[in-house]
């Protein structure tokens, strides 16, 4: 970064564990969901994340498995507050694919552009 021509130099520290809150969302109903680390690594089979869900007064409620499958390289999901979640299948493909047409053609390593479709898929957390 330089700052009136003069180069500023930046101090950065990278702690070695994960980070306690990865997201906090609020639901329609004022219930808030807390993803923490813990809810998205080491899964059970089928799990995509687990979330902590609090009232609208702070207290702890629940935990919520919310049940799936999803390759986390290719694939994104997205909260959206009425309680449902979006998995866009194959998007990182797709972005590559949409993005094609603004390549260097004189570039001497082609990216790879993916066959797999779009996908939408919604998923609504439930009791069973």
């Amino acid at each position: 970064m330089s700052i009136n021509g003069e180069t500023v130099e930046i101090q950065t520290k990278v702690d070695d564990y994960d980070q306690a809150i990865r997201s906090l969302e609020t639901a329609v109903d004022g219930r808030i969901w807390v993803l923490s680390g813990r809810g998205t690594h080491e899964q059970p089979e089928g799990i995509l994340r687990t979330y902590d869900v609090f009232d609208t007064e702070g207290h702890f409620r629940e935990v919520v498995l919310l049940a799936g499958e999803m390759d986390e390289k290719e694939d994104r999901l997205y909260w959206l507050a009425d309680g449902r979640w979006v998995i866009l299948r194959n998007i990182r493909s797709a972005l590559s694919a949409m993005y094609a047409q603004f390549r260097d053609d004189t570039a001497e390593e082609e990216l790879p552009v993916g066959e797999a479709a779009l996908e939408v898929v919604c998923l609504r957390a439930g009791s069973h």
